[in-house]
């Protein structure tokens, strides 16, 4: 959150839904409010993303990087 507050505007995200034991929403919220797209990670199935973000490419580990360049194709398009 420190970084989005004083670094110039990414272009897109890639977040990993767990960090460290953290959940990586708020930070989600916060990218989605600034209309930036985002590509969730995560070792868990959908039904660990909460409804708002159900819309979002989601990409299970292990990651395919074919996979990750076509989600975040599709998320740059939206």
């Amino acid at each position: 959150m420190v970084l989005l507050d004083s670094e110039a505007q990414p272009d897109g995200a890639i977040l990993d839904v767990n960090l460290g034991g953290e959940p990586v929403f708020p930070v989600a919220d916060v990218l989605i409010g600034r209309g930036i797209p985002i590509i969730f990670t995560t070792g868990y199935d959908a039904s660990a993303l909460p409804e708002r973000f159900s819309h979002l490419p989601r990409c299970e580990k292990p990651i395919n990087m074919h996979q990750v360049a076509a989600a975040l194709c599709r998320a740059l398009q939206a």
